[in-house]
């Protein structure tokens, strides 16, 4: 099976001796010889370079708004801390899933470079996108699980504190009542 050069048309044909059915285009000559010297690619490790980087630039980025959202602005270690954590919540379900499949693609990427460097290029590159993927996705994982403790306490404090108001009201110790006031809450 071939392409026709022409239309793009797959043949069986030899369009040597038969014309293509979808244009009807013959060959004038012999195909063309392969270059005596093949470059290699660097398309697939910029790729995987490229999106490790945009994912370490979209943490930091989201890392650095949380910080200016913060008052007053300080540059401490637990104030920047706090806004990786706020990043990393509020980046849990884009960064996450997508650094998840850039690790993926990035592994088979330096995998197939490593094995064909006379093919591609940029073996360095694929492998420094692949760690800052990985970066991410350990680092989002890292900060959000830090942060699930204190959420509990939190939740449980809230709870805590929605049920007591309707404590204190069946116990009949709320100020109102002492007082004679006959409005509901």
């Amino acid at each position: 099976m071939s392409i026709c050069p022409c239309c793009g048309a797959k043949i069986k044909a030899d369009l040597r001796v038969e014309s293509c059915h979808a244009c009807g285009a013959l060959a004038v000559g012999p195909p063309l010889a392969q270059p005596d010297l093949m470059l290699p690619s660097y398309g697939r490790s910029f790729a995987v370079g490229g999106v490790g980087a945009m994912l370490l630039l979209m943490l930091l980025s989201g890392t650095v708004a949380a910080l200016f959202e913060r008052q007053p602005l300080s540059f401490a270690f637990w104030d920047v801390a706090g806004a990786a954590e706020t990043a990393a919540w509020r980046l849990k379900w884009l960064a996450l899933p997508l650094s998840l499949v850039a690790l993926w693609a990035g592994r088979r990427v330096c995998a197939r470079v490593a094995a064909e460097p006379s093919r591609f290029t940029g073996l360095r590159v694929a492998r420094s996108g692949f760690a800052m993927s990985a970066m991410v996705a350990v680092g989002i994982a890292v900060l959000i699980g830090v942060t699930v403790p204190a959420r509990l306490r939190q939740r449980e404090t809230a709870a805590r504190a929605a049920r007591m108001p309707s404590l204190t009201r069946s116990a009949g110790c709320c100020s109102h009542t002492r007082r004679g006031s006959s409005r509901s809450r």
